[in-house]
C-alpha cells in the first residue's frame, strides 16, 4: 500500500474522460465526454494557441465557484502549457488557464458562455474556496457555495 492519494500515485488524469500519453501527455474531462474521443476536437484542444481573454482573472480565481455551481459543460483539462478550466461541448470549447491570463477558445459561442460564467462569479462577490461547503454522498463529494453571512448591525 501507499500513503499517497490516488491522484498523487496515478496522476491527475485518473479522473479524465479523454487522455493521451507520450512526450506531452494531456487530459480533458467533462460530463458530455463519456463517449468515444473525437479526434478533430482533440486536435483543436492540443494545437490551438492561447490568447489573452477579455478579463484579467486567471482560472484559479474562478475554479472554486465553477466547481461549486457545476454548470453544464464544465470542463477541466491539462495540456503541455498548463491546466485549464472552462466550458466545452462536442462542438468546441473556451478554457481559461489556471495560472496565466490566457485562454484557448474555438469560437465566440463558447467564449461567450465562459464570459457569462465569469460575470456571474463577479456578481456574487467573487467567491473563493472559503465560501465552499463540501460533503460526501455515497461515493461522491458534493460541493456548493455557502450562504453569505448577513451583515451585523451596529
Amino acid at each position: 500500500m501507499t500513503e499517497r492519494t490516488p491522484e498523487e500515485f496515478f496522476g491527475p488524469w485518473i479522473h479524465a474522460h479523454w487522455s493521451g500519453e507520450g512526450e506531452n501527455p494531456w487530459w480533458v474531462s467533462s460530463s458530455w465526454m463519456e463517449r468515444p474521443v473525437d479526434s478533430d476536437w482533440v486536435c483543436q484542444f492540443l494545437y490551438l494557441n492561447p490568447t489573452t481573454p477579455p478579463f484579467p482573472e486567471v482560472g484559479d480565481e474562478l475554479r472554486a465557484f465553477l466547481l461549486a455551481v457545476n454548470p453544464d459543460g464544465l470542463t477541466t483539462a491539462e495540456r503541455s502549457d498548463g491546466s485549464y478550466i472552462g466550458y466545452s461541448s462536442p462542438e468546441g470549447f473556451a478554457l481559461l488557464s489556471l495560472r496565466d491570463s490566457q485562454w484557448i477558445t474555438t469560437d465566440e459561442r463558447h467564449a461567450h458562455v465562459l464570459i457569462r460564467w465569469r460575470e456571474s462569479w463577479n456578481r456574487q462577490k467573487r467567491p473563493s474556496c472559503s465560501r465552499i461547503k463540501a460533503w460526501v454522498v455515497g461515493k461522491r463529494v458534493r460541493v456548493e457555495l455557502k450562504k453569505e453571512p448577513e451583515p451585523k448591525e451596529i
